[in-house]
């Protein structure tokens, strides 16, 4: 044991003299350091002994074939959470089904590609194809499906990862497969794609922490990709799943899980159906919408809705969207209202406020996914002398694909758990969901080494955290230290 020691050692040495030999040149003979932004939201000083990762260059023509890269000649690594190996076999195996011996089944892959969730990004691939076929129908269709997509940025996000080199070019591909072992607080853990956004070589802006890349936009007027029925689901309270007209007063906390939508109020009670008919909604809004019935005061159409998403019928497992809107009416007064987007960490990623229209459209499009979408009063109004209205009903309520979240957990309230983030002066932070601050300092669980964990007041850079004095969902609070 002690020769291998000795062995270990002078391979360092070794090491270490050929860096000074090569003018200072990162070479990774040991554990590549590398820090990490998470996609919870934390950073994370992270070794590995993987040298680098796969990586499949994409340009506006043609794939590349898939080639090393070595940590040493990165900057930064920008990961995407799209599954792109994934996305690019169903678009092969699609575009190969233009050519079926069917017409139906080439009519229903020209319609799946059409789809611009699934082939905005990737239009070099139908190119490809396009440049392959020789006066087919299928070339008709594709060059049809090419003049249809939006050319510009995709709601959903960027689609592919992105490098940034030493040298300062740029590249856009995919790091295939990414998943690298090594050690974070001295623990083991696995980098992903699914757990990682940024790479960065660089260590951290301490004083400029690097925010994580959260766009949210807000609409106050109904968009047309809201509504657009080839990528939405849209539950007008109409009918239920056997298509039987809804009961008037019913319970409807659950009575549209199989579309992935439920929905819970905040007091004792439940989300009722009224029949009611937007009379001022710029879409079909039908003659039934819902409310908030509290059974403590037997009152309707005033009190806190909370709307979650799941996959259809599956109430336990946590979903997210990347667009969601709806309708609200009977609000009678100006900023009476809001309408809050919420992550799975319970952290605020957008808010509507109610104008002074009769009927509102509130919608969020977001990179983030958005677990809950929150109705409540606006609490800013309180000091108000006129008559606060606090009354609403909603309708048309309209999301994207519901995406699992692996991992999350939703409360029997409907809530989503809220959690505290912990920034330490090395540049590393923590989101943490138990927590205690303390005179002396803050107690919480490490997430990635799953131990308890004490830092006193003076370890601490900043701290963010969740209203403390109420159950109810609010925008983080933040302490500097």
């Amino acid at each position: 044991m002690a020769q291998q020691q000795v062995a270990q050692t002078m391979t360092r040495i070794l090491i270490s003299i050929l860096i000074c030999v090569c003018g200072g040149t990162v070479v990774f003979g040991e554990d590549a350091k590398l820090y990490l932004y998470l996609r919870d939201g934390s950073s994370v000083v992270f070794r590995t002994d993987r040298p680098g990762f796969d990586w499949v260059e994409f340009d506006a023509d043609n794939n590349r074939p898939a080639g090393k890269i070595t940590w040493a000649d990165v900057k930064e690594l920008n990961l995407t959470d799209s599954k792109i190996e994934e996305q690019v076999k169903i678009i092969e195996d699609l575009l190969q089904q233009l050519n079926h011996s069917s017409y139906s089944k080439r009519e229903q892959a020209e319609v799946a590609l059409s789809n611009p969730e699934l082939t905005a990004s990737h239009q070099s691939l139908l190119r490809q194809f396009l440049n392959s076929q020789t006066g087919s129908e299928a070339k008709y269709r594709v060059a049809r499906i090419l003049e249809e997509i939006d050319e510009g940025p995709s709601e959903f996000g960027r689609r592919f990862d992105e490098l940034i080199m030493k040298d300062g070019s740029r590249r856009i591909g995919n790091a295939v497969g990414f998943s690298i072992p090594g050690t974070a607080f001295d623990q083991p853990f696995q980098i992903n794609r699914k757990n990682t956004q940024l790479v960065s070589i660089q260590e951290y802006p301490i004083a400029d922490e690097k925010p994580v890349s959260i766009q949210t936009n807000t609409f106050n007027v109904i968009n047309e990709k809201f509504y657009n029925p080839t990528n939405s689901t849209t539950v007008s309270f109409e009918f239920d799943r056997n298509g039987n007209s809804t009961i008037i007063n019913q319970d409807v906390n659950d009575l549209f899980l199989h579309k992935g939508l439920i929905l819970r109020t905040e007091m004792p009670g439940n989300v009722m159906l009224i029949k009611y008919q937007f009379k001022y909604c710029p879409i079909e809004s039908g003659k039934r919408c819902v409310c908030p019935y509290d059974e403590r005061m037997d009152k309707r159409l005033h009190g806190s809705t909370l709307l979650s998403f799941c996959p259809p019928d599956q109430p336990g497992v946590v979903a997210g969207v990347h667009r969601v809107g709806l309708f609200l009416e009977r609000v009678d007064h100006s900023r009476d209202v809001v309408v809050e987007a919420y992550n799975v960490h319970g952290q605020m990623v957008g808010m509507v406020e109610a104008t002074d229209q009769i009927c509102i459209f509130a919608g969020f499009v977001s990179n983030d996914l958005i677990t809950q979408v929150r109705i409540t009063e606006n609490d800013e109004l309180s000091e108000l002398e006129r008559k606060i209205d606090r009354t609403y009903a909603l309708d048309c309520v309209t999301f994207s694909k519901p995406i699992v979240i692996a991992e999350a957990t939703r409360l029997s309230s409907g809530h989503q758990p809220h959690v505290a983030k912990i920034n330490l002066p090395d540049g590393q932070s923590q989101l943490v969901d138990q927590n205690k601050f303390t005179s002396a300092g803050v107690q919480f669980t490490n997430r990635i080494s799953k131990e308890a964990t004490n830092k006193t007041w003076d370890q601490i850079r900043s701290a963010s955290f969740p209203n403390l004095l109420s159950n109810k969902i609010s925008t983080n609070r933040s302490l500097n230290l």
